[in-house]
């Protein structure tokens, strides 16, 4: 199911740029995502609409309320506050809070912190329902899920700043080597370079905090992506180990044969921001493993008599096998209908095969090392 990004100034209600803007809960585009869906996520990232089962209820972070699905907006809570969750219609705000019905949300917060920034809400004096909108989501950090069994689980993001700070350091590095990986076959550059102890202790760092993270994340998380981070995270020790002894033999390693280790990072850490893998990046990381795997095969032929060539078989076998996962997991239920998400996995697997046949092109006259 797809993800949809928010737009951050469009208080009170959630716009969604690539839908047009604010859409109604009742009919519609948005009404066809939420009967197709078994879970809608909402965090200042955006909206994701899931059709995925989602792993047990967590206890301790994650609050719940019973909420069903309204025209007025994405549910209501069903108790004596009926608070309205995202309404689309009007958002307004008791000029008093204290005539607001309380409920485990509304007495979590009082009225200066759930929402500090201009909410574009109006003031209705003797209101006595709270609505959740857009700044609660923003303004609070929140993540909320709704169900389609009539549950709303909410709970405040605790990611600290310094954590997403090297979180998003790393994936700039991530991204400068694939570039650098890019700019070097433009210019037809030898690209055999041995990996370097930072580039090992890095790889190793971000390893141990996914492996981390993924046993700590396994809370209303799809069930099904915590099982292709697990195979994320195997691939990447498999890798590391080939890396090692390719080293030890002193046989130089392809900076280009990191870009399926550094795509797969870049996969566990969108996961780990996103909490799923069906995020705006999903197609692009997908395509750039699909090239790499592309050139991998393309490049057996040149090594099939070499010592190693079971070696470079059986990595072939297991790009291929975290492929596979990738476009099932991933790419597939990134669209609303199956055949769009037919369509996707087709798109990832040509234009990964035409860009690695071009890769291989390019760099077959410099060096025949995979």
């Amino acid at each position: 199911m797809p993800f949809i990004t928010l737009d951050e100034q469009s208080f009170p209600y959630l716009r969604f740029p690539d839908l047009g803007g604010v859409l109604p809960w009742s009919h519609g585009k948005l009404y066809a995502m939420r009967l197709a869906s078994t879970s809608v996520r909402a965090s200042p990232r955006g909206v994701h609409f899931s059709s995925n089962d989602l792993s047990g209820t967590c206890s301790g972070t994650w609050q719940s309320l019973p909420c069903m699905p309204t025209q007025e907006a994405l549910c209501e809570t069903r108790d004596a506050s009926r608070m309205l969750v995202f309404p689309n219609r009007v958002v307004d705000v008791p000029d008093d809070w204290s005539h607001i019905i309380q409920n485990a949300y509304t007495s979590h917060f009082d009225k200066d912190s759930a929402c500090v920034t201009r909410t574009g809400r109006s003031i209705s004096p003797g209101d006595i329902r709270y609505e959740l909108s857009l700044c609660d989501l923003i303004d609070s950090n929140l993540e909320i899920i709704t169900s389609a069994e009539g549950h709303m689980m909410w709970r405040q993001d605790d990611t600290v700043t310094f954590e997403v700070v090297l979180i998003a350091l790393f994936a700039l590095y991530c991204v400068s080597c694939v570039t650098d990986n890019i700019a070097r076959l433009i210019r037809r550059e030898n690209t055999d370079t041995p990996v370097t102890p930072l580039q090992a202790f890095l790889v190793a760092i971000v390893w141990v905090y996914m492996v981390v993270r993924t046993i700590t994340m396994r809370c209303l998380v799809p069930g099904n992506h915590i099982y292709l981070a697990s195979i994320l995270l195997g691939f990447v020790f498999f890798e590391a180990l080939f890396v090692y002894f390719k080293e030890k033999d002193s046989k130089p390693r392809s900076r280009s044969q990191g870009v399926s280790v550094i795509t797969a990072l870049l996969f566990l850490l969108t996961f780990r921001i996103y909490h799923s893998f069906d995020t705006p990046y999903t197609i692009l990381l997908s395509t750039l493993f699909a090239t790499r795997s592309s050139y991998k095969l393309l490049s057996y032929g040149k090594h099939c008599c070499e010592s190693d060539a079971i070696a470079r078989a059986i990595l072939l076998l297991v790009d291929g096998l975290v492929l596979t996962a990738i476009l099932d997991v991933a790419v597939f239920p990134s669209s609303l209908d199956p055949i769009d998400g037919a369509v996707a996995q087709a798109s990832v697997l040509f234009l990964g095969f035409l860009f690695g046949l071009v890769s291989r092109v390019a760099t077959a006259p410099i060096s025949e090392e995979l």
